[in-house]
């Protein structure tokens, strides 16, 4: 199976108690809500680099707050 990048602007709100699946293999990282207000179910891949990149910026971003 391929899967093709889609980009989208859309505001989803995760609540502390959304339960969150992590799936990984070698190369990627999925991380799957079930968002529970709307009921959604969604997921986000990452490669590693990626995954490591935006957790370092969300840590600086919010030591400075």
């Amino acid at each position: 199976m391929s899967h093709t990048a889609l980009t989208f602007d859309t505001v989803v709100t995760v609540a502390p108690d959304c339960p969150i699946r992590v799936e990984q293999d070698k190369d990627t990282v999925d991380l799957h809500f079930n968002e529970s207000r709307l009921g959604q179910l969604f997921c986000l891949q990452f490669t590693r680099p990626a995954l490591d990149a935006l957790i370092a910026r969300c840590q600086a971003e919010l030591a400075t707050h």
